[in-house]
This record gives C-alpha cells, structure tokens and sequence, in this order.
C-alpha cells in the first residue's frame, strides 16, 4: 500500500477521535448555562475530560488492534508521527488531577481541530485538489462530534445509574 494513503488514513483516524471534541466542549459551556443553569452544566463539564479520555483509550486500542499479532513493531509505529504520540496524552485525563481541569484537555484537543481547520483551508485554497478530501474531512469531523455527543451520554446515563443504585440501597437501609 502507498505510504502517502496509510498517512492520509492514520490522519483521518486522529481527526476522527480527537477533532470533534472542540464544538461540543464549546457548546456545553455556552448555551447549556442558559438551558441548565450552572450547577448542571459544571456537572455536565466535569464529564468531557472522562469522555476525552476515554475517547483516547478507543484509540489506542484501535492502533493496538492494527499492530496485531507483531507487537514487535511499536516503536517504529509510533516513532515516525508527533500526533500520534502527542495523541497518546489524552489518556492522561482519566487522572483526577488533569480531569478537574477541564480546559486542559480542550488545548489538547485544539491541535487536532486546526489540523481539520488547516484542510478545510488547503482544500478550499487549492481546489485542484478536489473536494473529495473536504468532504472526507467534513464527514470524519461529524462523526467526532457525534462520537463525543454519544460517549458523553453514556457517561451521563451511568453516572445517573449509579446514583439511583445508590440511593436505592440507602433509603432501603433507612426503613
């Protein structure tokens, strides 16, 4: 296979996991102050470095999935690519330190969005190329969004779970 198309794929893939996080993350601390009110939406924000993260940990294991069954090949994997190394922090936010500061990982994240931003720009700015790549970037970034809109949920649906089990069991044992 052409190394110019495992490139273009490996870029596709870190725009998929990383570039959509931006517009939600923006979008919460926004409109969902006026919607929720503020004690709802910093509940909700305290969620999107948990969603990033885990978000991260997907990726990994695509990439381990992909090195499968050579292992022996990581290093060289990963030595040839700053983004998917810089990629790699993401995970770091499943620590609690990093994950109360949620504005950390939306810089993070930032790299990723001006990677989109800066072929939207090429794409538009040379349009010889064909739009074929635009609408590519376009559809991966949609599918980012609605990944982190969907992890994000889930996150919510369980957090919320696991409060209903838990005052359950206290007002059983009250009785």
């Amino acid at each position: 296979m052409d190394d110019s198309l495992i490139i273009y794929i490996e870029r596709l893939e870190l725009m998929f996991f990383f570039s959509g996080y931006a517009l939600p993350y923006i979008a919460i601390n926004i409109f969902a102050r006026k919607l929720w009110g503020a004690a709802t939406t910093r509940r909700v924000l305290s969620f999107l470095p948990l969603a990033y993260a885990l978000a991260g940990t997907l990726y990994l294991g695509l990439q381990l999935k992909n090195m499968y069954p050579d292992f022996s090949h990581i290093p060289d994997k990963f030595q040839y690519s700053f983004l998917k190394m810089f990629s790699l922090v993401s995970i770091l936010f499943w620590l609690p330190v990093l994950r109360k500061r949620p504005v950390l990982s939306l810089l993070h994240s930032l790299v990723f969005f001006f990677l989109l931003i800066k072929n939207i720009y090429l794409a538009v700015s040379f349009p010889s190329a064909g739009n074929d790549f635009l609408r590519n970037d376009v559809k991966i970034f949609s599918g980012s969004i609605i990944l982190y809109l969907a992890i994000l949920t889930m996150l919510l649906f369980i957090s919320w779970l696991i409060n209903r089990f838990k005052r359950q069991i206290r007002s059983t044992h009250n009785q």
